[in-house]
């Protein structure tokens, strides 16, 4: 089991392994929430995927496969690791370059490990630019998965503008044109559900976002057996207080997007 405070609330997650099943509950603020999910692999810890990457390093010439459960996702997911190279790196004259790819992550970090298995630096890209991540001692990486964001640096991914939305909710449509101040660092993919881009130069995109429509015979109101819609520790929409909010707010005559 394992705590986290978000905004001077703590949550907790606890995995109970059974028959081939993972029982996943979480809590926060006396509520609890549990889901079932299949899961045949076995499951590597911290030490075990150290172990196994020990092991690996003597002949990495395939790639290392393996699963392990992730708190931050709160569910199981494949790691998979690739030896790029061996180089001297963090004042050590030969550390092994891993490429690592998770499950359900959409950025492939790179690692920095020596020849027990131990990470000793982790680079990740992401929008902020490249994240570094030192991970010398199992601390250190625990450490790291409750790791938050300077505000400067939070505040420096969001985009201001003087332009205020008549009824931004009943757009249907937004052509928003970014501009690159620093060309050197290159432009992140901005291809997606709902949005792409409809003109780009070198240091200038234009970026077109649409709503998402509802099908025809799509209820507004949340499917009660859809896993996806049903509450959770981090939307506790069963919460007579989120209840109570929703039913004062709801306004159905106006359609989904009111």
């Amino acid at each position: 089991m394992s705590g986290r405070r978000h905004e001077h609330q703590e949550s907790t997650l606890a995995v109970e392994i059974d028959a081939g099943q993972l029982r996943i509950t979480t809590g926060a603020d006396g509520r609890s929430y549990s889901r079932v999910v299949d899961e045949t692999r076995p499951l590597l810890g911290t030490e075990g995927l150290r172990l196994r990457a020990r092991s690996w390093l003597l002949h990495p010439e395939q790639p290392l496969v393996d699963a392990t459960f992730l708190p931050e996702q709160a569910n199981a997911a494949t790691v998979t690791r690739r030896l790029l190279r061996r180089e001297p790196h963090a004042g050590r004259d030969s550390l092994a370059l891993i490429e690592q790819q998770i499950e359900g992550m959409p950025e492939v970090s790179q690692i920095w490990m020596d020849a027990d298995g131990r990470s000793i630096e982790e680079a990740e890209e992401s929008p902020l630019g490249t994240m570094r991540t030192h991970l010398a001692s199992e601390p250190a990486a625990r450490a790291a998965l409750g790791a938050t964001l300077d505000e400067d640096v939070y505040a420096r991914t969001l985009l201001r503008s003087q332009i205020r939305l008549p009824s931004p909710r009943q757009l249907k449509r937004l052509r928003v044109s970014l501009q690159l101040l620093r060309p050197g660092s290159g432009w992140p993919d901005l291809e997606g559900p709902g949005q792409h881009v409809v003109a780009s130069t070198a240091t200038r995109r234009v970026l077109e976002i649409s709503r998402a429509e509802l099908l025809p015979d799509a209820p507004i109101d949340a499917a009660e057996n859809d896993p996806d819609l049903q509450p959770n520790v981090l939307l506790q929409s069963d919460h007579p207080a989120v209840a109570a909010l929703t039913k004062e707010l709801r306004r159905p005559e106006l359609g989904a997007f009111a």
